[in-house]
């Protein structure tokens, strides 16, 4: 018999300890789950759909060519429900920038105060962003270079200390007052793409987002 035999289980160790809040989203229906996710975006009329021409292709977001910042964003609980403590809460994500220039994506929990993952066709590596709303923003290199492959991103913390892993591997820590607190407030998914240059439409993909409270 399995160590585990229900998700539950295994997710917690048994049924001593009471399950936090948990989200995930495989990106794998006909449609986007609109019970999970909020939709905006900053000017104009981006495309935005599941990915059925793809093996594991995901939800697919193409901003539009209107705007030089333009950028289209998901958000978890439609921006109203904010379920993760700002203080102690993880996300993983599957992600990829498919356009190669002038292209970015952020992916982690965020309201107003974030931690995520920063992906930018104008740097040399992915790095650990982190905004305390009440404070400033801090920014904090991975080793890993900035490509257009499906990477596996994720990231705690503690409100002390904040880890990022990119493919399993620990790439870096950040710390100090930037980092998102309770005071500033509680946290939602989030994956947002956008262009960096006017006139050109920009396509980023996700297939697996999950987040939950520590």
């Amino acid at each position: 018999m399995r160590k585990y035999p229900s998700l539950y289980e295994h997710l917690n160790g048994g049924f001593t300890t009471v399950m936090k809040q948990r989200f995930v989203d495989e990106f794998s229906g006909a449609t986007l789950d609109v019970t999970k996710w909020g939709f905006n975006e900053a000017s104009g009329n981006g495309t935005r759909t599941i990915d059925q021409d793809t093996v594991d292709g995901g939800y697919k977001m193409i901003t539009s060519s209107s705007n030089s910042s333009n950028y289209m964003q998901l958000k978890g609980g439609g921006g109203t429900i904010r379920a993760f403590d700002a203080e102690s809460s993880a996300f993983i994500a599957v992600c990829r920038a498919v356009s190669t220039s002038d292209v970015a994506f952020y992916v982690g929990l965020q309201e107003d105060s974030y931690f995520a993952a920063d992906h930018g066709s104008n740097r040399s590596n992915y790095r650990l962003s982190h905004r305390n709303n009440l404070v400033g923003t801090g920014n904090t290199d991975s080793s890993v270079a900035i490509d257009y492959a499906w990477h596996t991103h994720s990231a705690t913390t503690d409100g002390t200390n904040c880890k990022y892993s990119i493919d399993g591997i620990h790439q870096c820590t950040a710390t100090g007052a930037t980092l998102p607190s309770d005071g500033a407030g509680h946290l939602e998914p989030w994956w947002q793409v956008y262009t960096l240059n006017s006139g050109t439409s920009k396509q980023c993909s996700i297939r697996y987002f999950e987040a939950w409270n520590i």
